[in-house]
């Protein structure tokens, strides 16, 4: 089966997202707030624990610089600008307006490390 085009995926998601605010609890307890507004979109997490455990159950192409770089062109193109943080700072950011040796993505090492090593 032929993978669907990032661009594809993002572009419909994005328009009906113009803004709002999404969070997500698991059993009872808050795990992740996704808000969006006017073209930036920011990821919460709020329960670092149960990221921790849920990142093992992850497709490890998502896992791939590659594949969030593909994202974050698609992203950059679209004029859109993601963050993904938790409670003590931003841990990476894509898209539209990051400034990086890497490119369009822009990642805190240290503090995504403890994300990995879960």
């Amino acid at each position: 089966m032929k993978e669907p085009n990032l661009k594809n995926i993002i572009t419909p998601i994005s328009r009906s997202l113009v803004s709002g605010k999404i969070t997500v609890s698991v059993d009872s307890q808050r795990f992740v707030e996704l808000e969006f507004e006017k073209g930036k979109g920011q990821l919460t997490i709020m329960d670092e624990r149960r990221i921790r455990k849920t990142r093992k159950y992850l497709p490890k192409k998502y896992m791939k610089f590659s594949y969030i770089k593909g994202i974050a062109n698609t992203m950059k193109a679209s004029g859109y600008h993601f963050e993904v943080r938790d409670q003590e700072g931003i841990l990476a950011e894509f898209g539209s307006g990051v400034k990086s040796i890497t490119g369009d993505v822009k990642v805190k090492i240290h503090s995504v490390m403890k994300y990995l090593h879960g």
